[in-house]
């Protein structure tokens, strides 16, 4: 039976790759407007480019905590597969946290981008002129939802290794 922390967790993560499917859908029909507005109409949406980049980095991220806990995330096991059920339980454990450190410094680093752009007003040098507080807004979250999804990670092989069981979580 899953934890309720471990339900949520799973809950928003599925939330995540949902929005994320809706965003790559979105993305598709996005390009079809764009070439069909340049070879049919020979006319331009000039957004098509700016919006679709920012599109692309929302299915990224949005996808980053699914792809983790579902153990698809990029990962280098091909010296951790050579260890004992314990010490691949211990290179478990090593790998979230690091992985912790890192996206705890991306999620600070990427809010204080965030913050800075919404301060001064920033705004894409395209013909949109967005605000670009608006797009970069899911830098802190997408990777928050990491650090969250690396926390778990890391309950889950600590309290493996504490039960005295091997392997990875």
């Amino acid at each position: 039976m899953l934890h309720p922390i471990d339900k949520a967790i799973d809950g928003l993560s599925r939330a995540m790759m949902f929005t994320a499917c809706l965003l790559v859908v979105a993305l598709v029909i996005l390009i079809n407007v764009e070439v069909i507005s340049r070879y049919v109409f020979n006319t331009s949406t000039l957004v098509a480019d700016e919006y679709g980049g920012y599109a692309l980095v929302w299915i990224c991220l949005l996808g980053f905590g699914q792809a983790l806990r579902s153990g698809q995330f990029i990962s280098v096991d091909a010296f951790s597969r050579r260890f004992s059920p314990v010490g691949q339980r211990l290179a478990a454990v090593l790998g979230a946290l690091v992985g912790l450190a890192a996206t705890v410094l991306l999620t600070y680093a990427t809010y204080r981008l965030v913050a800075m752009n919404h301060r001064f007003g920033t705004v894409s040098i395209q013909p949109s002129a967005t605000p670009l507080w608006i797009p970069q807004a899911v830098l802190p979250f997408g990777f928050g939802l990491l650090c969250v999804v690396y926390l778990q990670l890391l309950v889950h092989a600590i309290a493996g290794l504490r039960r005295g069981e091997g392997g990875e979580p």
